[in-house]
């Protein structure tokens, strides 16, 4: 028992000939409120670049006209630079701190150690037994450990640069992006919508890369971006421009019965339930298919799809082709045809009002199927006749140039029989 004792005791001789004879240097008041002064600052400066630090610490931007608009950006931008001017004030402040103890900030953690720091502690458990500035001499300061808040203020000082270059990759990165993928997204198409998407997309794009260089002016990258998407826009207006003129107006689908008769009745129901104006044409671009059934399996709806052309007001270059859904009335034992139910409006595409014509709808279309009709008519009299005209002339001039019975050989065709022979004498 003595032995266990005396070897306790040994240990704690021990460690306490390893505490320090006396605690570091007290900071004097000139310190003090050198780090308050610098404290006070950074806890001003981070209201306002809180966000900014945060936005550059995640690499988060807001730099993307289809995320923000362009208020929200002129928002941060201003904001950054009313941040950036008051800034100055806490630079100085740090610079009296870093003539002391250097700008690195591990560095200047080692140097205040050594100035007013305190030796480890091996009976102190966790975070006390770091070697740590005294907490109890900066209690008067009321601030964060000062090597805690020396970190926080230097990356508040390099946030705005920082944050510009963030705006301005993520906004090239959305631009570019955008620009390669462009010909995939848009490159098969044949029609254009009726707000040419294909180059809408394009402009809209120009939003952002104009906030930026109102911002960031004379930076290379964005003004050669600039240029490669207006090239872009051009290019794409002269496509969409030869994509309408391609644009032609359809037949009716050719599995379809009775176009005229739903056509006519198409006109008027359209004018009630979907456009009160007249439409320049109409076409029906499907057969009937079922829309539902009920528990017995049987149809109880059928429906079509439809195109219907309008003018556009104010526009001579252009018409508008609405593409329909059309649905008969809902029951049992529906037929597939008139009377209609609904309709409702899918998408519209753009046309020459040139190119649209009936083919197949309408008084127009039906005058133009007779026409036809009789164009074929008489293409096939005429060459039945033809025909036959050649198989007579043929006939004749073979018939005039056979050898009459009787003549002799070589005679001229058509020469008389020569008379007969006398008959033999006995």
């Amino acid at each position: 028992m003595n032995v266990a004792i005396a070897r306790r005791c040994g240990l704690v001789l021990a460690a306490l000939a390893l505490l320090p004879a006396a605690a570091g240097n007290e900071p004097s008041d000139a310190d003090k409120r050198q780090w308050q002064q610098a404290a006070e600052l950074t806890r001003a400066a981070e209201q306002k670049l809180g966000d900014y630090a945060a936005d550059v610490e995640h690499k988060r931007s807001y730099a993307d006209p289809y995320a923000y608009d362009g208020k929200y950006l002129d928002e941060k931008f201003t904001g950054l630079v009313s941040a950036e001017r008051e800034l100055e004030p806490l630079k100085q402040a740090l610079a009296g701190i870093e003539a002391r103890f250097g700008t690195n900030a591990d560095a200047l953690e080692a140097k205040i150690f050594e100035a007013y720091g305190k030796p480890v502690d091996p009976r102190a458990p966790g975070f006390e037994r770091r070697l740590s500035p005294d907490r109890k001499k900066w209690l008067d300061t009321q601030t964060a450990w000062p090597h805690t808040f020396y970190k926080k203020a230097k990356r508040l000082l390099e946030t705005p640069p920082q944050w510009r270059q963030l705006a301005e990759d993520f906004a090239v990165a959305h631009v570019r992006g955008k620009l390669d993928g462009h010909e995939k997204r848009w490159g098969g198409t044949k029609h254009v919508g009726e707000k040419r998407a294909q180059v809408k997309e394009l402009t809209d794009l120009r939003l952002i890369l104009q906030k930026l260089t109102g911002y960031l002016p004379d930076d290379p990258e964005l003004t050669q971006l600039q240029q490669d998407l207006g090239a872009a826009v051009e290019t794409w207006e002269a496509r969409v421009e030869k994509l309408i003129d391609d644009t032609e107006w359809e037949p009716h689908d050719e599995r379809f019965e009775d176009a005229d008769t739903i056509v006519k009745g198409l006109r008027e129901f359209l004018k009630r339930r979907h456009d009160d104006r007249e439409p320049l044409a109409i076409r029906i671009s499907s057969d009937w298919m079922v829309y539902s059934h009920n528990l017995l399996g049987e149809p109880t709806c059928y429906y079509i799809y439809a195109e219907a052309a309008y003018p556009i007001e104010g526009e001579k270059k252009v018409a508008a082709v609405h593409q329909l859904n059309v649905y008969t009335p809902e029951g049992r034992g529906v037929n597939k045809g008139l009377p209609f139910g609904s309709v409702s409006h899918t998408d519209t595409y753009l046309i020459r009002p040139g190119n649209v014509s009936q083919q197949g709808g309408g008084l127009l279309g039906t005058l133009l199927k007779l026409v036809l009709a009789f164009g074929c008519c008489f293409v096939f009299l005429a060459m039945l006749g033809g025909g036959g005209y050649l198989v007579y002339t043929q006939l004749e001039k073979q018939k005039a140039g056979a050898v009459a019975p009787g003549a002799p050989s070589g005679a001229p065709p058509g020469a008389p029989p020569s008379a007969p022979p006398a008959p033999p004498t006995g």
